[in-house]
């Protein structure tokens, strides 16, 4: 939930680590932090989904403070505070048109 975190950093991090776009432990991914962080820029989302389409099909868990969220990277988007918009939207659904029917997502 990092409110400084900039493009900048994400593309110097995959510089030096290209993995870093498809690491998950367990089944939480670099894509799916960023999505449900509302202080992540759409920017870093679409580079992340540019690195690795496929995370957008894959459910994930995010475990913040007290709370658990689990879906995919879409539904950990919508269910942001703020700081969503529809480009972003398109991007983590049309990689993956089935996250819009997808059960889990709700």
């Amino acid at each position: 939930m990092n409110k400084k975190i900039a493009l900048e950093i994400i593309y110097y991090l995959l510089e030096v680590c290209p993995e870093a776009a498809s690491y998950h432990v367990g089944v939480q991914s670099a894509l799916h932090c960023a999505c449900y962080n509302q202080y992540c820029h759409s920017s870093i989302i679409e580079l992340l989904v540019m690195k690795n389409p496929e995370l957008c099909k894959m459910k994930g868990k995010i475990i913040d403070k007290e709370t658990e969220v689990e879906g995919l990277p879409l539904y950990c988007y919508l269910i942001r505070k703020s700081n969503i918009d529809i480009d972003t939207v398109k991007v983590l659904a049309e990689d993956y048109h089935r996250a819009l029917n997808f059960r889990g997502l709700y």
